[in-house]
This record gives structure tokens, sequence and C-alpha cells, in this order.
């Protein structure tokens, strides 16, 4: 029985974050952004807009930012979320 999709871009979200911790960042980026392909998660959102952000594009970042602020507005813009990002302006728009 294959795996539903919300499943599928679950463990597509936690194999990226993990390559990318382990230091293969192309490989976790293109997970992350095949998760949110498979099924739109706020937190996969998040997380990719927190890798652009560290990469230094903000422009990137914005979008993921919004997109996650579409799925689940009243976590995206958590404390910890927003730790190291200038979110509170760029998310509302």
């Amino acid at each position: 029985m294959p795996a539903d999709p919300l499943s599928r871009a679950v463990a597509m979200h936690g194999l990226g974050k993990m390559m990318i911790h382990e230091g293969d960042f192309q490989k976790g980026l293109h997970l992350m952004e095949a998760s949110v392909k498979e099924y739109p998660l706020a937190l996969a959102y998040r997380n990719l807009a927190v890798y652009w952000n560290s990469e230094g594009d903000k422009t990137k970042a914005d979008e993921y930012t919004r997109e996650a602020t579409k799925i689940d507005p009243d976590r995206s813009l958590q404390p910890d979320f927003c730790r190291g990002i200038s979110c509170g302006q760029r998310a509302r728009r």
C-alpha cells in the first residue's frame, strides 16, 4: 500500500532536514522543496524560510514565510520561528 501524500511530505521534510544537518545542503533543499510540492506543510515552508534566510536570500525567505503564514497564520510567527528572521512586517503583507 503506497503512502499517502501527507506521510510522504513529512518523510521528505525530515530527510531533508537530516541532509542539511549532515552538510548535504543541495540534497536537503531538494527534499524539502519536494515535500511542499507533495503536500504543503507550514513546518516545511518555515524551515525553507530559515534555510534561505541563512543563505542570505531574503526574497526567498520572504516567499516561504508568506506560504507558511497562509497555511497556519497562528503558528508561523511564533518567536522560535522568527528568531533570526525579521518576519514580523514581511509576513503580514
